[in-house]
């Protein structure tokens, strides 16, 4: 999967009045759509592939340390409400048993994969804090080399994954996108572990290690919309990242490859959506059913992501993000907004392609 495609809209400076944006698609799964191809569940598949690969280093002996559920006590001091009798005599058990070795041992810091599993929960969270392990910040840092490997074969170019940097940062990295997806409820604790069966839980590890995927402001690399006032019926999110690798797939040999448009492509695209006037032209999950009724109100590309609305809005978007606000004036169409049935836009096209490499 080297291939590297370049979408344009135009060609040695020459604007072609068939290419450009047709319609914003309202979706259940926000992804970039060209030419009516869905790519989410090619992307799906290459996040299954990363998440089997650290699973199957997480298992390795060689990393982390097993402990027994049944004999290991964590105590949790800053837990204000316990489920039954049973797990406050743990505790108090536990504060007994901290009390011994507190004096003579320190404890070794370390951090585990927990929250609450669901019916519904990922296989790839169910599995992980079903390992019963513990590892080390070395050890995290470690698998985070291997992760980082794995992350650039499967999104070249991309450091979404790992963010290379200083010890700390790369631990961040690492181990911060180590959760099941878009609005996952997991996260990293931090943990002190003495030699006799007694863990203190020292909180949730800082940063995006300790945060849930569904408590990121971009919610897991999944940029849903922010709703305004619900009276207005107003919607705000990106349409467009720029340099953003999408994975497609050749028709004819299957082969997967990734296409990707420039910041530059992106404000063109954006200026012309409205030079046009498509920009009242919507669907949802791209059927074709276009419509007019809803109404684009808000068109930006994003200059200084620190400074910008997006940033007040609470996503966390790349300099020359396309941003967009649509009042929806569909009933249907905002009923599925608001119950989570439709999550994001996702633009519909035609565009030049530009073999990169």
């Amino acid at each position: 999967m080297n291939k590297i495609i370049e979408l344009l809209i135009d060609w040695e400076g020459r604007e072609m009045d068939e290419f450009g944006v047709d319609i914003m698609s309202l979706v259940d799964k926000p992804a970039i759509k060209i030419n009516w191809q869905a790519f989410s569940e090619i992307d799906t598949q290459l996040q299954d592939t990363y998440h089997t690969t650290i699973l199957e280093m997480c298992k390795q002996e060689t990393f982390g340390e097993f402990y027994d559920p049944a004999t290991t006590i964590f105590l949790d001091l800053d837990r204000e409400e316990f489920a039954d009798a049973q797990e406050l005599v743990s505790a108090i058990t536990a504060i007994d048993r901290i009390t011994d070795v507190v004096s003579t041992y320190t404890g070794k810091i370390m951090y585990r994969y927990t929250g609450r599993l669901k019916a519904n929960s990922r296989f790839f969270c169910a599995a992980l804090i079903g390992l019963n392990k513990m590892y080390t910040a070395t050890e995290l840092v470690l698998m985070g080399d291997a992760a980082s490997a794995i992350s650039s074969s499967l999104y070249p170019g991309s450091t979404r994954i790992v963010n290379p940097g200083s010890r700390d940062e790369y631990l961040e990295g690492g181990i911060a996108q180590w959760k099941g997806g878009p609005n996952c409820g997991h996260y990293w604790q931090k943990l002190e572990v003495f030699p006799n069966g007694v863990v203190n839980v020292l909180g949730r590890a800082d940063g995006q290690m300790g945060t849930a995927m569904k408590d990121m402001s971009n919610n897991g690399y999944r940029m849903s919309w922010h709703f305004a006032d619900e009276d207005k019926q107003i919607i705000t999110g990106p349409a467009m990242v720029p340099n953003q690798y999408i994975v497609r797939e050749d028709e004819e040999t299957g082969e997967l490859f990734h296409v990707f448009f420039s910041p530059e492509t992106v404000e063109k695209i954006a200026e012309k959506f409205l030079a046009t006037s498509r920009h009242n032209n919507t669907d949802i999950n791209h059927n074709d059913n276009v419509t007019t009724e809803n109404t684009l109100i808000e068109s930006w590309i994003v200059a200084d992501p620190a400074q910008d609305k997006s940033k007040s809005l609470g996503f966390n978007v790349t300099k020359g993000t396309w941003m967009v606000s649509m009042k929806i004036n569909n009933a249907d169409t905002w009923q599925k907004i608001k119950a989570g049935e439709l999550n994001g836009y996702s633009v519909t096209g035609q565009f030049i392609e530009k073999l990169i490499k």
